[in-house]
């Protein structure tokens, strides 16, 4: 199921992310050559519908054409059928992002490829591009805090998220082979972040070692925040931003939360008359927090503590697909 590829195809950088499943065929490692260092490794698309990680790649390599790359470059485009059609993922599928930590089937097949293919060249960093469906600003996830890491990280962001779950991403596999980062490029379609991503790939392209970064100014600045819980909709739940006739109706711009603290007795969303609907909060042991974190208001669920949301979105696919936020604190370093 894992292409494996060690040119650029003629024409590829020409094409947008609906244009990559016809034109590889399937999910492709791109074995790019450069001078003789460690490579970097960089995925994309792992979402189908996250497309500034393609575009800061192409970007990246239209810069060095006719040039030698400063080290090689292992490019993953992932998911590229849900690319075609802009989606997450398509229905049967799994998250692409879940499926790192010995998944069944297919998907889990490919996974073990990649990785074997990854440890074997043994990269110096790893990054994984992504957006967010919701209004978020520019923030670094990783695995562990040494410094290697937290440089990688600080240099695109100054917001630096510790992440423990879920279980199965991409980045977190790749921890144990070299520094990983996960990189939440806000919203699709931003031309200023794809120049800042594929201005971030370049430098760390560049670098000798990751050492050189420990001394940037950058490293040292900003916050550091975990998730503590995940917020679905249960599935029984119908759920809308539009419909005031659903079990749940969302507070609009819900999103404009992320990375905010929104203080206790907010309302989330108002319930249906006669209906007895919930959110359910699950902390990082899949222990129901819900409680903890909201409560019924009259016919609203509003928050029951000051709280800090990530990825909130609106989408309601996605919500479906993954969830409706994270539950975040900072942490005291």
């Amino acid at each position: 199921m894992l292409r494996i590829l060690d040119q650029l195809p003629a024409g590829l950088l020409d094409l947008d992310t609906t244009c990559l499943a016809e034109a590889l065929g399937g999910p492709t490692l791109l074995r790019i050559p450069g001078q003789a260092r460690a490579p970097m490794f960089v995925a994309t698309l792992l979402h189908g519908n996250e497309t500034t990680g393609w575009d800061a790649a192409r970007a990246l390599l239209r810069a060095y054409q006719g040039r030698v790359l400063p080290r090689p470059l292992l490019l993953f485009i992932g998911n590229v059928h849900a690319a075609r059609v802009g989606m997450r993922r398509l229905d049967g599928q799994p998250d692409f992002n879940r499926i790192w930590n010995g998944a069944p089937g297919p998907e889990g097949e490919l996974a073990a490829r990649l990785l074997e293919e990854v440890a074997r060249a043994r990269p110096f960093a790893c990054i994984d591009l992504h957006n967010t469906s919701g209004e978020n600003p520019l923030y670094a996830c990783v695995h562990r805090l040494d410094d290697a890491s937290r440089a990688l990280a600080r240099v695109f962001s100054s917001r630096l998220v510790l992440v423990s779950h879920p279980q199965g991403l991409l980045s977190m596999a790749l921890s144990a082979l070299a520094p990983a980062v996960t990189l939440e490029c806000g919203k699709p379609g931003n031309e200023d972040t794809v120049v800042h991503v594929s201005e971030y790939l370049r430098e760390v392209m560049a670098l000798e070692s990751l050492d050189a970064m420990h001394s940037d100014a950058r490293t040292h600045a900003g916050e550091v925040l975990r998730p503590v819980a995940t917020v679905r909709v249960p599935e029984h739940v119908s759920f809308s931003f539009h419909d005031a006739g659903a079990d749940l109706h969302f507070v609009a711009g819900l999103d404009a939360h992320n990375f905010t603290t929104i203080p206790r007795g907010t309302t989330i969303a108002a319930i249906r008359p006669g209906c007895d609907a919930r959110l359910e909060a699950l902390d990082v042991n899949g222990a129901d927090v819900t409680d903890r974190y909201f409560r019924r208001d009259a016919a609203a669920v509003v928050t029951a503590v000051p709280l800090m949301p990530s990825l909130l979105t609106a989408n309601e696919r996605i919500i479906r697909q993954d969830c409706l936020c994270y539950v975040m604190e900072r942490l005291t370093e």
